[in-house]
């Protein structure tokens, strides 16, 4: 149910209140593990990704910062980021920080970021 309110929240929203969305750390992570597993053309289990909405999230998010917000990353790196090095820079900031689950998502993306990418 969550998934579907935040896509359609994309979907009528203008892209200022997009952050105005309810998604909470806690929920956020819990849907960033789960996992999607990848089969090989035998049905053997070869592997597990992200799952999509987790990684579009985090991807939307880090967009987001670059094209909207006022703030100029100065990171050599930021534009070779995978969504696992984006979860791992979201999970690590979330434990370093010992940030709620009750918090929103958006602003601790931003905040994680932020000091990932030197944006200023």
């Amino acid at each position: 149910m969550t998934k579907f309110f935040v896509l359609l929240l994309l979907l009528i929203a203008p892209p200022t209140q997009i952050f105005a969305a309810a998604l909470s750390n806690g929920i956020l992570t819990e849907d960033c593990n789960d996992k999607t597993l990848i089969f090989n053309s035998s049905g053997q289990m070869v592997g597990q990704k992200i799952d999509p909405f987790c990684s579009g999230y985090l991807q939307a998010t880090l967009e987001t910062l670059i094209s909207l917000g006022n703030k100029k990353c100065t990171s050599s790196g930021l534009d070779d980021q995978t969504p696992d090095d984006l979860l791992s820079i979201y999970l690590t900031f979330r434990k370093t920080r010992n940030v709620d689950d009750s918090s929103p998502a958006a602003s601790t993306l931003i905040s994680a970021y932020s000091r990932a990418f030197d944006c200023g």
